[in-house]
Formats: structure tokens, sequence, C-alpha cells
């Protein structure tokens, strides 16, 4: 009996302290961007959803940069102190940037620990060229101290087309425009052939 009771104890324990183990390890690391995924195509202003609020959080801080730039210059969007749980960390206007591979990325804060970072990659911007088609990749919380990249799937792009150009003209528009032209042109020199002719009789 007594043998029964220890070991219940000791299952109970244990129980309860891997429980504890999970669920800090779950609200410790679950730092995350949602939106946008990695290699998508964005337009305008682009509303960046996250998830901030893990343990012992300060300060998060959510920037952009070039895809590709060697000098890695990073343009801050949004910092706060304020905990997200899977709401707007910021907004990105993209109308003033030229169309481009861009990145994202997000630094939390935290007290006593090292920082999180995670990197949002292969942010395709679209404002004033062709989107291509393709499938973005999930993102996926951050380990500690651990930096996440993510790539766009391999798949070949598919252009869609512009619409069409109001002021293009067909091989037909074009064919009759110089007709009309040549006819005029002969009309004109008709005229001022028979207005010489005209004159040169008046004087004889």
């Amino acid at each position: 009996m007594r043998r029964s009771l220890i070991w219940m104890s000791f299952l109970y324990l244990s129980f309860f302290t891997t429980t504890e183990a999970v669920f800090a390890y779950q609200v410790r690391f679950e730092a995350s961007v949602q939106s946008p995924l990695p290699g998508e195509a964005v337009q305008g202003v682009v509303q960046v959803i996250g998830t901030t609020d893990i343990r012992n959080f300060e300060v998060y801080e959510l920037a952009f940069a070039f895809e590709g730039d060697p000098t890695e210059s990073w343009f801050v969007l949004a910092e706060s102190t304020e905990a997200i749980e899977r709401d707007v960390l910021g907004e990105w206007d993209t109308t003033t940037l030229t169309d481009g591979e861009y990145k994202l990325r997000l630094i939390v804060t935290l007290d006593g620990d090292e920082p999180q970072e995670i990197l949002v990659e292969g942010l395709r911007v679209r404002n004033y060229t062709p989107i291509e088609t393709s499938t973005p990749a999930p993102t996926i919380p951050a380990a500690p101290g651990a930096t996440l990249t993510f790539t766009a799937s391999p798949l070949p792009p598919t252009v869609t087309p512009l619409a069409p150009n109001p002021a293009e003209f067909s091989t037909a528009e074009i064919q009759a425009s110089l007709l009309r032209g040549m006819v005029i042109a002969a009309v004109l020199l008709g005229s001022v052939g028979l207005y010489i002719l005209t004159r040169r009789s008046l004087r004889e």
C-alpha cells in the first residue's frame, strides 16, 4: 500500500511537471508572422499580422529591406511595447517602393533572454508589373535565439497578361489611314497643278 502511494505521488508530480514545461514552451516560443507569407505577391498598403505575446516580452520591432542588398539596410515600419496576439503588427506601404523582391524582419526583445528574430523572405512587390503565381510557404514559431529564414516555393511562374492598350492600332486601321493620306495628298497636288495651269493660261 505504501509503495502504491509513493508511485502514485511520483506519477502525479511527473505529469504536472511535464505539463507545465510543455505549456511554458508553447507560451515562450510562439512569436510569429502569419501574414504576409514567404513568397507572396503584395500590393498597396499591406497589414503585417503576427504574434509577439510571449513570455518575458518587452518590445518588438518590424522592419523591411530590399532582398539582395549587400548593405543590409533595414527600414523600421513599427516598434511597440504592446504584446500582440495574431493582430496587426504594423502597416507596410509598398506604393512608395519600386517593384522587386523584399523581406520583412520581426525582432522580439525579451527580458533576461536572447531576442527572437523572424525573417519572411521572397516578398514580391507588384504594384506596376504583372503578378506571377506561386505557393507561399507557412511560417513556424522561432526557437530560442534562432533566426528563421523562409524561401518561396520554386514553382515556374505564370505571368498574368496585362490589359489591352486602348491606344493600340490594328493593321487594317493603319492601312486605311495611309490610304486616306495618299488620297488627300493627291487631291492637294492636283489642285495646285490646276491653279498653276490656270494662271499661265490667263497670262497668255
